[in-house]
Protein backbone atom coordinates (compact mmCIF):
# COMPACT_ATOMS: atom_id res chain seq x y z
CA UNK A 1 0.00 0.00 0.00
CA UNK A 2 1.37 3.20 -0.99
CA UNK A 3 1.93 6.24 1.42
CA UNK A 4 -0.82 8.45 0.12
CA UNK A 5 -3.02 5.67 0.21
CA UNK A 6 -2.09 5.28 3.59
CA UNK A 7 -2.27 8.44 4.69
CA UNK A 8 -6.22 9.59 6.28
CA UNK A 9 -8.42 11.31 4.12
CA UNK A 10 -8.40 14.69 4.63
CA UNK A 11 -4.49 14.82 4.03
CA UNK A 12 -5.39 13.12 0.59
CA UNK A 13 -7.69 15.80 0.13
CA UNK A 14 -5.48 18.78 0.69
CA UNK A 15 -2.75 17.81 -1.24
CA UNK A 16 -5.24 17.58 -4.34
CA UNK A 17 -6.59 21.06 -3.23
CA UNK A 18 -3.11 22.40 -3.44
CA UNK A 19 -2.37 20.14 -6.88
CA UNK A 20 -5.56 21.81 -8.24
CA UNK A 21 -5.28 25.31 -6.93
CA UNK A 22 -5.83 27.89 -9.06
CA UNK A 23 -1.82 29.18 -8.97
CA UNK A 24 -0.46 25.62 -10.07
CA UNK A 25 -0.81 26.29 -13.63
CA UNK A 26 1.17 29.14 -13.03
CA UNK A 27 4.46 29.42 -10.77
CA UNK A 28 3.88 28.90 -7.43
CA UNK A 29 4.64 31.15 -4.61
CA UNK A 30 6.99 30.65 -2.30
CA UNK A 31 3.87 30.49 0.46
CA UNK A 32 2.39 27.26 -1.84
CA UNK A 33 5.31 25.21 -2.48
CA UNK A 34 5.69 25.49 1.61
CA UNK A 35 2.66 24.61 2.20
CA UNK A 36 3.32 21.50 -0.72
CA UNK A 37 6.27 20.42 1.24
CA UNK A 38 4.32 20.34 4.58
CA UNK A 39 1.53 18.47 2.97
CA UNK A 40 4.32 15.89 1.74
CA UNK A 41 6.41 15.48 4.99
CA UNK A 42 2.65 14.79 6.16
CA UNK A 43 1.84 11.98 3.49
CA UNK A 44 4.94 10.87 3.80
CA UNK A 45 5.16 10.49 8.21
CA UNK A 46 1.87 8.63 7.66
CA UNK A 47 3.30 5.98 4.98
CA UNK A 48 6.12 5.56 7.41
CA UNK A 49 4.41 3.75 10.63
CA UNK A 50 4.20 -0.05 11.04
CA UNK A 51 1.40 -1.73 8.66
CA UNK A 52 -0.15 -3.42 12.01
CA UNK A 53 -0.31 -2.67 15.58
CA UNK A 54 2.51 -3.68 17.76
CA UNK A 55 1.18 -6.46 20.10
CA UNK A 56 3.36 -5.01 22.92
CA UNK A 57 3.12 -1.45 24.50
CA UNK A 58 6.33 0.12 22.99
CA UNK A 59 7.77 4.06 23.52
CA UNK A 60 6.03 5.95 21.34
CA UNK A 61 9.28 6.65 18.95
CA UNK A 62 8.80 10.27 15.84
CA UNK A 63 9.87 9.71 12.43
CA UNK A 64 13.54 10.98 11.31
CA UNK A 65 12.80 12.44 7.98
CA UNK A 66 15.74 14.06 6.30
CA UNK A 67 15.87 16.71 4.15
CA UNK A 68 18.44 17.27 1.51
CA UNK A 69 18.15 20.72 -1.22
CA UNK A 70 20.30 21.85 -3.60
CA UNK A 71 21.73 24.09 -1.20
CA UNK A 72 20.72 25.42 2.38
CA UNK A 73 21.65 29.19 1.70
CA UNK A 74 18.98 30.32 -0.61
CA UNK A 75 15.84 31.81 0.28
CA UNK A 76 13.77 29.20 -1.19
CA UNK A 77 15.39 26.00 0.14
CA UNK A 78 15.07 28.07 3.47
CA UNK A 79 11.34 28.30 2.45
CA UNK A 80 11.07 25.05 1.96
CA UNK A 81 12.92 24.25 5.64
CA UNK A 82 10.34 25.94 7.31
CA UNK A 83 7.54 24.08 6.07
CA UNK A 84 8.47 20.75 6.53
CA UNK A 85 9.91 21.70 10.16
CA UNK A 86 5.88 23.10 10.27
CA UNK A 87 4.97 19.69 9.39
CA UNK A 88 7.56 17.67 11.57
CA UNK A 89 6.15 19.67 14.47
CA UNK A 90 2.48 18.63 13.30
CA UNK A 91 3.12 15.64 13.08
CA UNK A 92 5.71 14.67 15.76
CA UNK A 93 8.16 14.01 13.17
CA UNK A 94 11.77 15.23 13.51
CA UNK A 95 13.13 16.68 10.01
CA UNK A 96 16.95 17.39 9.71
CA UNK A 97 17.34 20.00 7.25
CA UNK A 98 21.24 19.55 5.36
CA UNK A 99 22.70 20.12 1.75
CA UNK A 100 25.49 21.42 0.31
CA UNK A 101 26.78 25.35 0.55
CA UNK A 102 26.50 25.67 -3.15
CA UNK A 103 24.13 23.54 -6.26
CA UNK A 104 26.77 22.82 -8.16
CA UNK A 105 28.46 20.69 -5.40
CA UNK A 106 27.42 17.55 -5.83
CA UNK A 107 30.02 15.36 -4.41
CA UNK A 108 28.95 17.44 -1.04
CA UNK A 109 25.25 16.34 -1.67
CA UNK A 110 26.22 12.81 -2.74
CA UNK A 111 27.87 12.72 0.97
CA UNK A 112 25.14 14.41 2.37
CA UNK A 113 22.95 11.59 1.15
CA UNK A 114 25.07 8.54 2.03
CA UNK A 115 25.44 9.96 6.03
CA UNK A 116 21.60 9.67 6.04
CA UNK A 117 21.54 6.49 5.02
CA UNK A 118 24.03 5.36 7.54
CA UNK A 119 22.15 7.05 10.00
CA UNK A 120 19.01 4.94 8.61
CA UNK A 121 16.75 7.84 9.06
CA UNK A 122 12.94 7.15 8.15
CA UNK A 123 12.64 8.87 4.78
CA UNK A 124 14.65 11.35 2.89
CA UNK A 125 12.78 14.07 0.84
CA UNK A 126 15.60 15.02 -1.82
CA UNK A 127 16.21 17.95 -4.96
CA UNK A 128 19.02 16.81 -6.43
CA UNK A 129 21.82 19.05 -7.65
CA UNK A 130 22.92 16.30 -10.49
CA UNK A 131 19.91 14.03 -12.06
CA UNK A 132 22.24 10.69 -12.29
CA UNK A 133 24.86 10.85 -9.77
CA UNK A 134 22.40 10.26 -7.09
CA UNK A 135 21.04 7.48 -8.86
CA UNK A 136 22.93 5.03 -6.99
CA UNK A 137 22.74 6.67 -3.65
CA UNK A 138 18.83 6.53 -3.80
CA UNK A 139 18.75 2.71 -5.25
CA UNK A 140 20.71 2.23 -1.86
CA UNK A 141 18.53 4.14 0.25
CA UNK A 142 15.49 2.05 -1.38
CA UNK A 143 17.38 -1.08 -0.55
CA UNK A 144 17.97 -0.40 2.84
CA UNK A 145 14.16 0.14 3.34
CA UNK A 146 13.83 4.40 3.31
CA UNK A 147 11.61 5.88 1.03
CA UNK A 148 13.00 8.80 -1.22
CA UNK A 149 10.85 11.62 -2.29
CA UNK A 150 12.40 13.62 -5.12
CA UNK A 151 11.30 17.31 -4.77
CA UNK A 152 12.36 20.16 -7.51
CA UNK A 153 14.64 18.65 -9.75
CA UNK A 154 14.01 14.81 -10.35
CA UNK A 155 16.43 11.70 -11.22
CA UNK A 156 16.86 10.11 -14.28
CA UNK A 157 15.57 6.93 -12.84
CA UNK A 158 11.61 6.15 -11.79
CA UNK A 159 13.75 4.41 -8.44
CA UNK A 160 12.16 7.53 -6.09
CA UNK A 161 9.19 6.74 -4.60
CA UNK A 162 8.06 9.92 -5.84
CA UNK A 163 8.60 13.22 -7.67
CA UNK A 164 7.56 16.20 -6.56
CA UNK A 165 7.66 19.56 -8.76
CA UNK A 166 6.32 22.98 -10.06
Amino acid sequence: MTACARAPAHERIAVLNLIQHPATPRRLSMKHIAKLMSLVLIVLAAGCGPKTAAKKPTAKRGLTIALVTKSTSHDFWQTVNAGAQAAGRRTGATVIFKGPSKETDVADQMTIMEDFITQKVDAIVMAACNSTALIPLVERAQNAGIPVVTIDSGIDSDIAASFIAT
